[in-house]
C-alpha cells in the first residue's frame, strides 16, 4: 500500500455520534465527524485522502463537507472502502475553515479512521489525464482560463481520478490491508450465537492442488464456525482419497457426504438457522468472508438470501476480473442471472423448497437459488459490498451476453400484453420545427401502438417556420395543442398537459427524439405497466451513433448523470447491463413511460423547486420513497438530439446553482449511495471503472 502522510489526524464527533466505552456509536442521522488535524489543511489545494473502515461496516461511500468562514458547505462524496480501504482525491475550496466527515448511513456502532493525507499536484493529474483522457484534460483548461473553476476541477476528476479494470491488481493491492480483530475490525455480533455455515463442494480427480488452495482459505477464516461438506465424485478411488486429499482429514470440520445424505444429518450442531452455500474447487474466500455475512445476518435476522462481490486470480497470484455487483436487483437477474456461487442461502429456506438431500445443493443448486428467491420478499435479499469470493479462474464467456439479450428477449415475449391501454405523448417545444417536425412524424407514421394521442405544448414560438408547422399540427386529430408562452418550467408546464389528458398512461418524450423504428413504444409501456415499476426508460442514442443515456447513475459527474454517455452502443456493458432491462435509479424524462396513477400519486414533477434541471430524476426518486422501481430497457431505442430545443444549461450557471443546491439538500442520501452502482465504481467516469 503506498504511504501517505500522517499529520495527527483525528475525526471527533460533531452530530449523531456518541462514545460509549470506547465504541463510537451513530444515534442519529446524519452522521458527522469533524476532521482535526495537528497541522491545519491548506485550502486550494488538491489532496489525497486515505481512510479505512471496519470490514463489518456497511461499505457506503462517506460524504466529505467543507465550510467557509461565512458557514456556507459543500458536499461532496467520497469512494468506497472495497477491501477496507478507501481514497478520495479532490480540492479543498478556497476559505474553507472546517472539514467534516459523514461515513454511515444507518445508526449503530461503526469504525472509521482517517489514516492519511497528502498534496497533489495538479500537474500530476493533468499528466495523468492527458494519457487516458485527454478531452476531458483540454476541457478542465479551457474553463480554468475562463475562470469557471468548478467545471475545471470537475473536469479534472474526470480526467485522472478513476482506474480501468485492466489496473485491477495494482488498484486492489494498493486499496487493502490485513484484518485487525483486536482494533478497527473487532467483532460487534456475539460469534457464540451468531449461525454456523455450511459449505458444500464436488471433488473429482486430479484437483488436488486447487482443492488445498480452497481448504487453506477456509481455514484462515477468523470466523470459526463453519462446516465443509465434500462430495467425492465417482472418478475418485477411495483408497487414493486420503493419498491425494490428505487435507480433507486434518480438521474435524470437514466431512465427507453422499448422494443419500440427508441435509439436516450433516452435523450434529446443525440447526434450521444454519447458512448454507456452495463453492467450487479452487475458489478460495478471504479471512473476513465468513465473518462479514456473520454479522450481516445479526443484523438482519430476517434475511433469506445474501451474496457478495467477487473477482478471479492466476496461476501467477493477479487478481482480475471483479465483479462489483448492484443491490438486489430482481429484474436484472431475471435477465441475466448475477448470483452464483456462494450465495448464501438460509437452511430452513432450503428445507421448504425441497432441498433433503445434502447432495441436491450440489446438483441442482441454480435451481435452489431461484426457489429460495421466489419465495421471499425483497427486503430479505442482502447484499454485501466486498469481495466474499476469489475464483481461480476466469468465469465469464463470451457466450454471457449473448444469453443474456436471449433471456432478455424471452422475458419480455412471455409476458408481452395482447391490449395497451390509451396513451398520451405529451411533448414541449419552442421554436424547433426541425425537430419537432422528425419527431410527430415518428409518433404519427413510425409508432407501431394502437390509442396514442399527442399534446403538444408549445412554449412561445414565434419564428415562421415554428408557427407554420403549429397550424399544419392544429388540422391534426390526433394532436391537442397547448399554447403556453412565458418563461420555461418543464415540470408545470408537463403537470398542465397531463392534467388535459386522461390517458390511463402518460409518455413524456422531448421534440427532439427521432424513431429508428416503429416498435419502440410497446416494450417502455410494458414495463411502466408492472405494478411495482414507478417509470420505465428508453435507450437514447446520439445522432452519430453514441449511447446517449442508458439509465443515469446518482453521483456521476458530482451529482447525477448518464452512465455509458458518449460509448459505444455495440458493447455489452459491465455485467452485461446494456443487454437486459435491468433497475436504475432514474432514468431520462427525455423518453418515459409513466402510468397516470403513479404520477398523479407523487404530485408529477416539482415545479416549485426544480422547474428546469433534475426534475426527472427527482420524480424517479419520489417514486422510489413509495416503493415503485425505475426501469431501463434497450428494447426501445431512439435518436436523441440532445437539448435542441432550449440548449445546453451551463454548470455554472445560476439558473442550475440554485436548482442543483435544492435537490444535493434534497437527496443527499441517495446521491451518495445508488443501490444499483457500486461504491467503488468510479463517479469520475461515464465508463465503468474503478473508484
Amino acid at each position: 500500500m503506498r504511504s501517505v502522510r500522517k499529520s495527527g489526524i483525528s475525526l471527533l464527533p460533531e452530530s449523531g455520534v456518541q462514545i460509549l466505552d470506547g465504541k463510537t456509536i451513530a444515534n442519529s442521522l446524519p452522521v458527522w465527524l469533524r476532521l482535526q488535524s495537528d497541522e491545519p489543511v491548506k485550502s486550494k489545494n488538491w489532496v489525497r485522502l486515505q481512510y479505512w473502515r471496519s470490514f463489518f461496516d456497511d461499505n457506503v461511500r462517506p460524504l466529505i463537507r467543507f465550510t467557509n468562514s461565512a458557514n456556507k458547505s459543500l458536499i461532496q462524496v467520497m469512494n468506497g472502502t472495497l477491501f477496507g480501504v478507501g481514497e478520495w482525491i479532490g480540492y479543498i475550496p478556497e476559505d474553507t475553515s472546517a472539514i467534516s466527515i459523514s461515513p454511515v448511513l444507518r445508526t449503530g456502532a461503526f469504525d472509521f479512521r482517517i489514516e492519511g493525507l497528502d498534496y497533489i499536484s495538479p500537474v500530476k493529474l493533468l499528466l495523468k489525464g492527458a494519457l487516458s483522457n485527454p478531452s476531458w484534460v483540454a476541457w478542465a483548461i479551457e474553463t480554468s482560463l475562463i475562470g469557471a473553476q468548478e467545471e475545471a476541477h470537475r473536469a479534472l476528476k474526470l480526467a485522472s481520478t478513476s482506474t480501468s479494470f485492466a489496473g485491477y491488481n495494482r488498484w486492489c493491492r494498493h486499496l487493502s490491508r490485513f484484518v485487525d480483530i483486536d482494533g478497527i475490525d473487532r467483532p460487534r455480533a456475539n460469534w457464540h450465537k451468531t449461525p454456523s455455515f455450511r459449505l458444500f463442494i464436488s471433488i473429482n480427480n486430479n484437483a488436488s492442488q486447487a482443492l488445498q488452495a480452497t481448504v487453506r482459505s477456509l481455514l484462515s477464516q477468523i470466523y470459526p464456525r463453519w462446516s465443509l461438506h465434500y462430495l467425492m465424485g465417482d472418478n475418485v478411488p477411495p483408497d487414493q482419497q486420503r493419498r491425494s486429499y490428505p487435507e480433507l482429514f486434518d480438521d474435524a470440520r470437514i466431512s465427507e457426504i453422499t448422494n443419500v445424505t440427508d441435509l439436516e444429518a450433516i452435523a450434529a450442531d446443525y440447526s434450521e438457522n444454519d447458512v448454507c452455500a456452495l463453492i467450487s474447487s479452487g475458489d478460495m474466500l478471504p479471512d473476513y468472508a465468513l465473518a462479514a455475512v456473520a454479522e450481516l445476518l445479526a443484523q438482519y435476522p430476517t434475511s433469506a438470501v445474501v451474496y457478495g462481490d467477487e473477482d478471479s486470480i492466476s496461476s501467477s497470484g493477479d487478481m482480475h476480473s471483479p465483479i462489483l455487483r448492484p443491490d438486489w436487483s430482481p429484474y436484472f437477474h431475471t435477465g441475466r442471472p448475477y448470483l452464483t456461487q456462494l450465495t448464501f442461502l438460509r437452511a430452513r429456506n432450503l428445507s421448504r423448497a425441497g432441498c433433503v438431500k445434502a447432495a441436491q445443493l450440489l446438483s441442482t443448486h441454480n435451481d435452489m437459488v431461484e426457489s429460495v428467491l421466489a419465495d421471499s420478499a425483497k427486503e430479505a435479499v442482502h447484499h454485501i459490498r466486498r469481495v466474499l469470493y476469489r475464483r481461480s479462474r476466469e468465469m465469464a464467456k463470451k457466450s454471457d451476453c449473448n444469453k443474456a439479450t436471449e433471456t432478455a428477449r424471452s422475458l419480455l415475449t412471455a409476458s408481452s400484453l395482447t391490449q395497451y391501454p390509451e396513451a398520451t405523448v405529451i411533448l414541449l417545444s419552442r421554436d424547433n420545427a426541425d425537430c419537432l417536425a422528425e419527431c410527430i412524424e415518428g409518433l404519427t407514421k413510425n409508432t407501431d401502438y394502437p390509442r396514442l394521442h399527442i399534446t403538444l405544448v408549445d412554449n412561445g414560438s414565434v419564428k415562421p417556420n415554428s408557427l407554420a408547422l403549429l397550424r399544419d399540427l392544429k388540422r391534426h386529430a390526433q394532436i391537442n395543442i397547448l399554447e403556453r408562452p412565458g418563461p420555461f418550467n418543464f415540470s408545470a408546464l408537463c403537470n398542465e398537459a397531463a392534467r388535459t389528458s386522461q390517458a390511463p398512461m402518460l409518455i413524456f418524450l422531448n421534440d427532439d427524439i427521432a424513431m429508428r423504428d416503429s416498435g419502440w413504444l410497446k416494450p417502455l409501456v410494458h414495463w411502466a405497466m408492472r405494478p411495482d415499476v414507478g417509470i420505465a426508460g428508453a435507450k437514447l442514442l446520439f445522432p452519430n451513433g453514441r449511447i446517449q443515456h442508458a439509465g443515469v447513475v446518482l453521483g456521476l459527474g458530482g451529482i447525477a448523470a448518464h452512465i455509458y454517455s458518449g460509448q459505444d452502443p455495440r458493447q455489452a456493458g459491465y455485467l452485461a447491463r446494456l443487454k437486459v432491462a435491468h433497475e436504475v435509479s432514474a432514468v431520462t424524462a427525455a423518453c418515459v413511460a409513466i402510468e397516470r396513477k403513479k404520477f398523479d400519486a407523487v404530485g408529477g414533477f416539482d415545479a416549485d423547486n426544480l422547474p428546469v434541471e433534475l426534475n426527472d430524476i427527482d420524480l424517479c426518486l419520489r417514486l422510489a420513497e413509495r416503493g415503485f422501481t425505475t426501469v431501463w430497457t434497450p428494447e426501445s431505442v431512439l435518436i436523441h438530439h440532445e437539448s435542441a430545443t432550449r440548449g445546453k444549461t451551463p454548470w455554472s450557471s445560476q439558473v442550475y446553482r440554485a436548482q442543483r443546491a435544492y435537490f444535493v439538500k434534497r437527496w443527499q442520501a441517495a446521491i451518495r449511495d445508488d443501490p444499483f452502482f457500486h461504491p467503488n465504481l468510479s463517479l469520475f467516469s461515464y465508463k465503468p471503472a474503478l473508484a
